[in-house]
């Protein structure tokens, strides 16, 4: 199974896994997801029409541990 085929249809409390792991403080967890994600899906909208990214910015995130294996993807 890859992650990114199944990624868009799970939600938590309607956050995609990423935002969930984020808002949680689940580094690992987190982490895990972006490496196995496809680096041009981590650049989409997601549901909302935000990228993860301006979500990051937008909810004051900059500094978290996930963001910075975010970047490093992108």
């Amino acid at each position: 199974l890859k992650l990114h085929d199944y990624y868009a249809g799970i939600s938590c409390n309607g956050q995609s896994l990423i935002r969930t792991a984020i808002e949680n403080n689940a580094v690992e967890v987190g982490t895990l997801l972006v490496k196995k994600m496809p680096s041009k899906e981590l650049q989409e909208p997601e549901k909302d029409g935000k990228t993860l990214q301006a979500w990051i910015t937008e909810n004051g995130h900059d500094g978290h541990a996930i963001t910075a294996a975010l970047l490093e993807r992108l």
